[in-house]
Parts: structure tokens; C-alpha cells; sequence
């Protein structure tokens, strides 16, 4: 499973390098990585028996409705 990060300094979204276990009780919280573009640290999502979430993100620059498109076409593309 591939989770998404989000960077709160430059807002880009972008597929994890992380890699969460498929079972149905695996769990994945709270981790960061370097984003790719500005290099400052970023949130990945939480993955929670099948479930990936993003709930605990804070997006201030982009709409609601933008986001979710930018995560849907990150993806559809992977």
C-alpha cells in the first residue's frame, strides 16, 4: 500500500516513500519524510487495517475541493 504525504510548508501532496503492510490489521501513524520539493519535513497518511486517512492534515492554502482532486489524480496515476 502506498501512502500520501503532505508537506505544510510548500503544500505539495506527493506518494510516500513509506510502504504499509496490506494485512487487515496493520497500522501506520504518525510519520514524516522530507518533501521532495522544498525538503522541510512532511506528514505522511495514517493507514489503519485497510483504511488510509488524512483527517489529521491541515490544508490552509488550497481548498477542500482541489485537494481531494490533487489526491485523487496522484492515485489514478499509481
Amino acid at each position: 500500500m502506498k501512502l500520501l504525504a503532505y508537506c505544510t510548508n510548500c503544500n505539495k501532496i506527493f506518494l510516500s516513500r513509506l510502504v504499509g503492510d496490506t494485512s487487515p490489521s496493520s497500522t501506520v501513524t504518525e510519520n514524516k519524510e522530507s518533501c521532495p520539493e522544498c525538503g522541510k519535513m512532511a506528514q505522511t497518511s495514517n493507514y489503519i487495517n485497510n483504511i488510509m486517512s488524512i483527517e489529521d492534515q491541515k490544508f490552509h492554502t488550497t481548498s477542500d475541493a482541489e485537494t481531494l482532486k490533487n489526491i485523487l489524480q496522484i492515485l489514478q496515476k499509481n
